[in-house]
C-alpha cells in the first residue's frame, strides 16, 4: 500500500474503533454536558467560576486520570505501563490543585499559597518529563547508551528546575510585585509546554510502530493545544484582552483533555505494521538518526538564555532580580554545553554505526550481484550442455532404432535394446535439467485458456498407463461430487505436474494401485482451488527425507536412485510450476505402505 492510500485507510480504521469505544464516548458526553452551563453563565459571576472549577475537579481530571491509568489485564510492556502510570500521577497533581480551588470557592479552605500551586504544576510537568523518559515505544533506530540516557534525564530535570527557579521562585521571594503580573506564568508554563512539545516530536520521529506514531501524534496535538491555551490565559492576566477570559476559552480547555484520553484509549486499538525502508547511503542514515537525538533539549536550554537576554533588553528585569536570575542562566548554559557534548558524542557513534551499516549493505549488494551472475552462468551452462548433449544422443537413438529393425540374434538384440533404453533415459535426464534451468531462470510464461478437467485427466491417465508398461499396477481416477470441470488456466502445466507425480508413483510401485483423486480445497462463485492427490501403494517415504524431497538433485533415498534411476529433478520442477501459479505442494510419509503426493492450484471457473 502506498503512502497516499495508507493515511486515509488508517484514519478510517481509527474512526471505526473510536466509534466502538464506549468508555471514551461516555467521557466525551460528560464533558459536553457539563460544558453547556459554562456558555450561558455570567463570566464575572461566582457561579460561572465555581462551575468551571467543579467541572475540572469532578469530571474532566478524574476521568482523565482513570482513562490514563493502565488496566491490569491489558497486555503491555513494563516500560509502557510505567509511561501511562507516571503520566496519570502527573495529572493527579493537577487534579489536587483543582480540588483546592474548588474548596476555596466554597470557603472550606483558605486561600492557597500561589507558590505552592505553582510547585504542584511543576510536579505535573515533571510527570510528563519522567513519562517520556521511559521510551515505551520500539525505536526505529538504535537507542542512546545508558550513560548518555542518564545524563539526558538529569539534564532534563535540571532544566525544568531552572525554568521554575528563574520565572517563579526567584521573583516570588525577591519581588512579589513582578510575580503577580502576567510575565512569570506566560514564560514559565508556555516554556515548559514548548519543551514537552519538542520531546513529543522527537518521540514521534523516533517511534517505529504505527500505533506509537499515532499515539505520539495525538499527544503532540494535545500539548500544542495546552500551549496555546496557556498563552491565552496569560493574556487574560494583563486585563487588556477581555476575550481571553470569556466562556468559550473555558470550554476550549476541554478539547486537549479529549485528545489526551483518546491517545490513552488508542493503546488498545489495532494498527497495521509500519513499513521501514532501509537506507542504502551513509548520508541518509546519519541524517535520519541525528535529527531525533538531543536537539529538543538543546533548544529548550537556549529558550531560557534567549528569554533572559530579551527581557533584559526590554528592561523587564529589575536590578535586584538580574543577579539572581543570571546565576540560573549560567546553570542553563552549562546544561546546554552538556547537551551539546552528548549530541556530539551521539552523532559520532551514529556515524560509526552508519558507516558500518553502509559497508554491510555494500557487501550484501555485491554478494547479490555475484549470486545473480552465478545463477545466470549456471543456467546458461546447463542450457548449453543440455543442447550439446542432445545432438549426439539423438544420433545414438536413431542408429539404435535402425539397428533394431535389422535381423539380429537374441544377444545382439538385447544389447541394442539396452543401448536404446540407456540413451532414452539419458535424454530424459537432460530434458529435466534443461526444463529446470529454464524454470529456475524464470524463462517461462503461464497460459490462461479454458480447458476441461475430465478430458485432461483421462488423457494423462492414458499416458501413464503406457508408462506403466507391463507392471502389475492398476490406475484409478476419482472426482469429488460437484467438482466443477470447466476451468480456466494453464492446462499444459497441470498435465506436466500430473504426469510427473503419477510417473514417480508408478516408478516406485512394483505392484498394487496408483490413484489420482481430485477435489475442491476452496471454492467461490468464480474460482476454485483444485486439490490433486496421487496415492500409491509402493515403497513409501521415510519421514526424514520429506524436508529435502522437493530440492533439486536430491533424491529421497540414494539407493532408490541407483535402483530406479531418475535425475532427482521431477519433484523440483513440479514444485516450481505449482508455486508459480500461487499454489502449494507436499507429501505424506507412509514408509512401507505407499505414499501420497498432493498439490493445490487456484483456477478461475469457465463461465461459458
Amino acid at each position: 500500500m502506498n503512502t497516499g492510500n495508507r493515511v486515509p485507510s488508517l484514519a478510517r480504521a481509527l474512526l471505526r474503533q473510536v466509534r466502538g469505544d464506549r468508555a471514551w464516548l461516555l467521557y466525551v458526553a460528560l464533558c459536553a454536558l457539563t460544558s453547556i452551563p459554562v456558555v450561558y453563565l455570567d463570566p464575572s459571576s461566582w457561579w460561572q467560576s465555581t462551575w468551571v472549577w467543579g467541572q475540572i475537579a469532578l469530571v474532566i481530571l478524574p476521568g482523565t486520570v482513570m482513562l490514563l491509568w493502565p488496566r491490569r489485564h491489558a497486555r503491555m510492556s513494563r516500560q509502557e505501563r510505567y509511561f501511562w502510570s507516571i503520566l496519570a500521577v502527573g495529572f493527579a497533581f493537577w487534579w489536587a490543585s483543582s480540588l483546592t480551588h474548588l474548596l476555596e470557592a466554597f470557603d472550606l479552605v483558605g486561600t492557597p499559597n500561589p507558590l505552592a500551586i505553582d510547585f504542584v504544576y511543576l510536579c505535573f510537568y515533571l510527570g510528563w518529563l519522567a513519562a517520556l523518559g521511559f521510551k515505551p515505544h520500539q525505536p526505529a533506530w538504535p537507542d542512546l547508551g545508558r550513560t548518555e540516557a542518564w545524563l539526558l534525564g538529569i539534564g532534563t530535570l535540571g532544566l525544568a528546575l531552572c525554568l521554575f527557579a528563574y520565572f517563579i521562585l526567584v521573583p516570588s521571594f525577591l519581588e512579589p510585585a513582578i510575580y503577580d503580573t502576567w510575565l512569570p506564568s506566560y514564560l514559565f508554563y508556555t516554556g515548559l509546554d514548548f519543551f514537552i512539545l519538542l520531546l513529543l516530536v522527537r518521540s514521534l520521529l523516533r517511534a517505529g510502530a504505527t500505533r506509537w506514531k499515532a499515539i505520539y501524534g495525538v499527544l503532540t496535538i494535545t500539548v500544542l493545544a495546552f500551549l496555546v491555551l496557556d498563552y491565552v490565559e496569560s493574556l487574560d492576566y494583563t486585563a487588556h484582552y477581555l476575550w481571553a477570559g470569556g466562556p468559550l476559552v473555558d470550554v476550549a480547555w476541554v478539547l486537549p483533555f479529549l485528545g489526551l484520553t483518546l491517545a490513552a484509549r488508542m493503546r488498545a486499538y489495532s494498527f497495521p505494521p509500519a513499513a521501514h525502508a532501509e537506507k542504502d547511503t551513509e548520508e541518509g542514515t546519519i541524517i535520519e538518526e541525528s535529527r531525533v537525538l538531543t536537539s529538543p533539549l538543546m533548544l529548550a536550554s537556549l529558550y531560557l538564555l534567549g528569554m533572559h537576554v530579551l527581557l533584559d533588553q526590554l528592561d523587564l528585569i529589575q536590578e535586584q532580580l538580574r543577579e539572581a536570575q543570571g546565576t540560573i542562566v549560567v546553570g542553563a548554559l552549562i546544561l546546554f554545553l552538556a547537551f551539546a557534548a552528548v549530541e556530539n558524542r551521539s552523532l559520532r557513534r551514529i556515524a560509526r554505526v552508519s558507516r558500518a551499516r553502509a559497508a554491510e549493505l555494500e557487501r550484501q549488494r555485491i554478494k547479490r550481484q555475484v549470486d545473480q551472475r552465478s545463477e545466470q552462468a549456471k543456467s546458461q551452462f546447463l542450457a548449453n550442455v543440455s543442447h550439446e548433449l542432445r545432438t549426439p544422443l539423438n544420433g545414438i537413438l536413431g542408429m539404435s532404432e535402425i539397428l533394431l529393425y535389422n535381423r539380429l540374434d537374441d544377444e545382439q538384440r538385447r544389447r541394442a535394446e539396452l543401448i536404446n533404453a540407456s540413451a532414452q533415459g539419458l535424454l530424459a535426464v537432460i530434458g529435466d535439467i534443461l526444463e529446470y534451468s529454464r524454470l529456475d531462470a524464470g524463462e517461462f510464461e503461464l497460459a490462461s485458456e479454458p480447458f476441461d478437467l475430465t478430458r485432461l485427466t483421462r488423457q494423462a491417465m492414458d499416458l501413464a498407463r503406457v508408462a506403466a508398461g507391463n507392471k502389475d499396477v492398476t490406475l484409478h481416477l476419482e472426482f469429488e461430487d460437484g467438482l466443477p470441470t470447466g476451468l480456466v488456466g494453464d492446462s499444459s502445466r497441470l498435465r506436466q505436474v500430473l504426469l510427473n507425480l503419477m510417473g514417480n508413483a508408478i516408478k516406485f510401485t512394483e505392484r498394487g494401485m496408483v490413484r489420482a483423486r481430485f477435489s475442491a480445497a476452496d471454492q467461490s462463485d468464480s474460482t476454485v482451488r483444485l486439490r490433486t492427490e496421487i496415492i500409491d501403494t509402493g515403497i513409501g517415504l521415510a519421514p526424514e527425507v520429506l524436508e529435502r524431497l522437493f530440492l533439486p538433485f536430491s533424491p529421497g533415498d540414494p539407493s532408490t536412485t541407483r535402483k530406479f534411476g531418475g535425475s532427482g529433478l521431477g519433484l523440483a520442477i513440479s514444485k516450481q510450476i505449482v508455486e508459480a501459479q500461487r499454489g502449494s505442494i507436499g507429501a505424506f510419509a507412509n514408509p512401507g505402505r505407499g505414499a501420497t503426493f498432493w498439490f493445490e492450484i487456484p483456477y478461475r471457473l469457465n463461465a461459458a
